[in-house]
């Protein structure tokens, strides 16, 4: 028997792998308009009408949530804290610039003294600021061992993040489905 569930809210496009103990939810949250939306307001929402207890809530896409809960927040993108100077009048230069100068707003915007940041490298863990709880974390591939019992019981919630494909989300969801 698996004891340990996960809550992940997915991007409307994703392919959910089949799962005892993954319950995959599908969020449309494509554009950034729908993605501040469900920040601010629907991911709390869903959250109270979901009737469980959730214990914290696990972001992969860079930003803090609008939560009662705690939160763990994977930051892997590193415009905000780069010197980069784009050129601000090509689409591409154009949303480079937002990622470098309103994105880290959005990183910030509702955390509090219990968020915990997971970053890959020190400079990212210097970058964020010493007031948050911040952990390093460097990428180490191991297999997986599925016939491994796993004894926690609790229930965690994953947020939504954009599918895009360089942040190797399918390769987390797949390893937690074998979990």
């Amino acid at each position: 028997e698996k004891n340990l569930t996960f809550e992940i809210l997915v991007d409307s496009s994703f392919v959910v792998p089949l799962s005892q103990n993954c319950h995959f939810v599908k969020k449309d949250t494509k554009n950034w308009f729908r993605r501040l939306a469900f920040d601010s307001f629907y991911l709390n929402r869903y959250i109270k009408k979901s009737n469980k207890q959730f214990n914290y809530v696990i972001s992969l896409q860079n930003t803090t949530v609008r939560t009662n809960l705690k939160q763990f927040v994977y930051v892997h993108q590193p415009l905000p804290f780069s010197d980069f100077k784009g050129n601000f009048f090509t689409l591409t230069g154009l949303k480079l610039y937002s990622y470098k100068y309103f994105y880290k707003t959005f990183i910030y915007l509702y955390s509090r003294e219990d968020t915990h940041f997971i970053v890959q490298t020190h400079s990212m863990a210097q970058a964020l600021n010493n007031k948050w709880e911040i952990s390093v974390y460097r990428p180490k591939v191991e297999s997986i061992n599925k016939d491994e019992n796993v004894t926690v019981i609790q229930d965690r919630i994953f947020y939504p993040s954009s599918p895009i494909s360089y942040k190797n989300h399918n390769v987390i969801l797949e390893a937690l489905s074998l979990i």
